[in-house]
């Protein structure tokens, strides 16, 4: 089942009249005019402009800075500054929010206590990989989201501009080991299994496979049922803020994105 949310089909109607094309503007699409990076640099320049006044001196938002790892400044000290090394500088903070998966907290803070390690290896994923093809025909501005996922089948496909012929697709896989990076044995099942689906759902009988598929192997961290019921999330909010390390993003919150903000911004409510 394919749906056409009905934001969507106004969008694609009132594009196709010039006069009311002109004065269109979809409010987060005008933003992102280079890409995701190009609507977290609007948002940064927001934020920077509403934080000047407090802390003129400092950075609200660093862009491109990977981080590589988090340790105390003083380990010997229970409330000493963190150390936050990226791939550009050091920086050193009070306090740290980790809005990032379970494993990845765990591989950048060198001092997680080691019942908060074991909490976390609790955690399983779901890798999701994304692709882009070049399809015969150039489609229209739309988006589908897939209602009845199977193990294989893409979970959304978009097409952002006019002007552009990619389409993009996510894909949903059961276990990690059918796709890797690299791996070709896995590269070629996701081809063919788009293969299928296109020509089964999309009507395109022919397309181009653009090379750069990217796989995300910590997507949708979860927890099995037996450790949810066990109360696991009750046991990691009691660690919440020692050393100066809170845990947020979809690890805390994994029922759905709009779960997730509303637990993080509960977590600085309280804690900040």
């Amino acid at each position: 089942m394919r749906t056409l949310p009905s934001s969507t089909i106004t969008r694609i109607i009132i594009e196709q009249i010039p006069l009311l094309r002109f004065f269109w503007k979809r409010p987060i699409a005008s933003l992102a005019d280079n890409g995701t990076q190009g609507l977290f640099k609007k948002m940064a320049e927001k934020i920077e402009e509403k934080k000047a006044e407090t802390f003129p001196e400092m950075k609200a938002i660093l862009l491109g800075e990977k981080v590589e790892s988090i340790w105390k400044k003083n380990p010997d000290q229970d409330s000493s500054p963190l150390c936050v090394k990226s791939n550009k500088e050091t920086h050193e903070f009070d306090k740290v929010i980790c809005a990032v998966p379970p494993n990845i907290v765990k591989s950048l803070v060198t001092f997680l206590p080691l019942e908060l390690k074991e909490l976390m290896d609790k955690f399983k994923y779901n890798p999701y990989y994304v692709a882009c093809i070049d399809p015969d025909y150039n489609l229209e501005t739309a988006y589908y989201q897939n209602q009845e996922l199977k193990p294989g089948d893409p979970v959304q496909f978009s097409k952002r501009w006019p002007s552009s012929p990619i389409t993009a697709y996510g894909y949903n896989w059961v276990e990690e080991s059918d796709f890797q990076p690299g791996n070709e044995v896995g590269a070629q099942i996701l081809e063919e299994k788009l293969k299928v689906y296109l020509e089964a759902n999309m009507r395109i009988n022919s397309h181009t496979n653009l090379p750069g598929a990217v796989a995300w192997n910590d997507y949708h961290p979860h927890v099995p049922i037996e450790h949810f019921q066990a109360g696991i999330f009750d046991k990691l909010e009691t660690y919440q803020g020692i050393d100066g390390i809170y845990l947020a993003g979809d690890g805390m919150s994994m029922e759905s994105m709009e779960y997730s903000c509303q637990y993080s911004k509960q977590l600085v409510d309280q804690y900040f």
